[in-house]
């Protein structure tokens, strides 16, 4: 009997303490969840740029979990229903989806699943069509200098009624 209690309050020890599976970050009044698959600087890191694009407003409650499934991330955002068939809002977060993989995930693929107040997934926007448009989001440093750089070439005199498409070849 003695055994069963010790081996009932280890367990129960693990259970309150050791087994975690999730970890949480704070937003003004929203909450970013994430999993032991996913490193603290990363989640902190997509907390940052939905910050910077309003996600989490200062008045209220707003829920995030980000998640890694092999190299894809999974961000779930809890939305209005009217989102679940409404696409409005998809530029929006396709655009988000562009800087957070750039910045905070290595330019990995993530998914973005649109869910209800209990992560129940509804609708998602997946990689390839957070993609679709072929642009490549570069971070912003990057962006900066890239920016300088072109500033700095000149611009070739080029009179508006050269031809730019070679004369066909003549037999």
């Amino acid at each position: 009997m003695k055994y069963i209690s010790f081996f009932g309050a280890v367990c129960l020890f693990f259970l309150v303490t050791g087994c975690k599976k999730e970890r949480t970050l704070y937003f003004n009044k929203g909450e970013l969840t994430y999993t032991l698959n996913v490193k603290e600087e990363e989640a902190q890191k997509l907390g940052e740029i939905l910050m910077k694009h309003g996600y989490f407003p200062k008045d209220k409650r707003v829920s995030v979990q980000l998640d890694k499934i092999d190299e894809l991330y999974k961000v779930r955002l809890v939305v209005q229903d009217k989102y679940f068939r409404d696409t409005s809002k998809d530029e929006y977060l396709k655009e988000i989806a562009k800087e957070a993989s750039a910045e905070a995930f290595k330019n990995s693929s993530l998914d973005i699943e649109l869910c209800d107040f209990l992560f129940t997934s509804q609708r998602v926007i997946y990689w390839d069509e957070i993609m679709s448009q072929n642009t490549t989001v570069l971070p912003k440093e990057v962006e900066d200098e890239l920016k300088a750089l072109d500033d700095s070439i000149p611009e070739p005199n080029r009179n508006n009624d050269e031809e730019i498409i070679a004369p066909e070849s003549q037999p």
